[in-house]
């Protein structure tokens, strides 16, 4: 990518900078040049000019194995923070939770507070979930973390509407699904999961039939919910075990069908429509099942 910024930024110029003209050395000798001589190969060729626009389309396309995507975002953040005033950088991208993190930017207003923001970035996959964990509202991080738990350890992929209804499920309470919890529109959940789930439209023919699913962005973040890592960093509070996760879907489960096993007609009219019942019905043992026997609730195992 920097090699083929600085080719075409040096076609627009009428003389080569003299860091660019060494680089031909590297092609003589059947060589690549590494990361920073191409950084700042860029740099000497966005020289001159009165202003620099430089667009970068899906990012989230560029792997996430053998850290290809960290070293993009790091170039970036280095790009972005040593160029001159004259860059303009506009990076698109769908909502990956490593590619979240420059949510933060968002509200700045200068660009001081910019580079000082891109300075401060988490490095690597389990310190950008960590910010993303801690910046939780503290009021909603029991409905938060009951989603991760869904989102994680269910076998489906879940609707937009459906993951609204998880966020106000409340297993512990003796109203389990309260009507008043219920959000606005479905798509106000994604806000208390900012960066933590991926919202993409699944279409249909006709048209009436398309809807958005919302799942995970990558599977590394299942990974380090369930993991020892997260134990040790400051977003333990988020961690759990995937017993603890099955568990809580299993009670979550079996108290929504209790819930509505219990409603009349009218009742259930009023407080419906149920959105989750065909996955409880037919899901809840297979999550009990996985869970050892010794931590079920006490009822469960009678």
């Amino acid at each position: 990518m920097l090699a083929s910024l600085a080719k075409q930024l040096c076609a627009r110029r009428p003389v080569l900078p003299q860091l660019m003209e060494s680089l031909y050395e590297y092609k003589e000798r059947g060589e690549r040049p590494d990361a920073k001589t191409l950084e700042a190969a860029l740099m000497a060729a966005m020289g001159g000019f009165s202003t620099v626009h430089i667009v970068i389309d899906a990012m989230d396309e560029c792997p996430v194995l053998k850290g290809e995507r960290r070293r993009l975002l790091d170039t970036i953040c280095r790009t972005a923070t040593a160029a001159p005033a004259t860059l303009h950088m506009l990076c698109t991208s769908r909502k990956e939770a490593d590619i979240g993190a420059f949510d933060a930017l968002r509200n700045l207003s200068s660009v001081v507070l910019i580079r000082k923001a891109l300075s401060e970035l988490p490095v690597g996959l389990d310190a950008t979930y960590d910010r993303l964990l801690q910046g939780i509202d503290p009021k909603f991080e029991s409905q938060v973390a009951s989603s991760l738990k869904w989102l994680a350890l269910s076998s489906k992929a879940f609707r937009i509407e459906e993951l609204a209804e998880i966020f106000i499920l409340r297993p512990d309470r003796t109203v389990v699904l309260d009507k008043v919890e219920r959000l606005f529109k479905p798509q106000d959940v994604l806000k208390y999961l900012s960066g933590l789930v991926l919202a993409y439209d699944i279409p249909q023919y006709p048209p009436t039939d398309s809807h958005t699913q919302v799942r995970l962005p990558h599977f590394s973040i299942r990974e380090y919910l369930v993991s020892d890592r997260i134990t040790k960093g400051p977003a333990a509070r988020s961690a759990f075990s995937e017993a603890e996760a099955h568990l809580h879907i299993a009670r979550s489960c079996l108290a929504y069908h209790l819930q509505i096993g219990d409603m009349d007609d009218d009742e259930a009219n009023k407080c419906g429509p149920f959105l989750l019942g065909d996955y409880i019905s037919s899901a809840w043992p297979v999550h009990l099942e996985v869970v050892p026997r010794e931590l079920w609730p006490p009822k469960v195992a009678c």
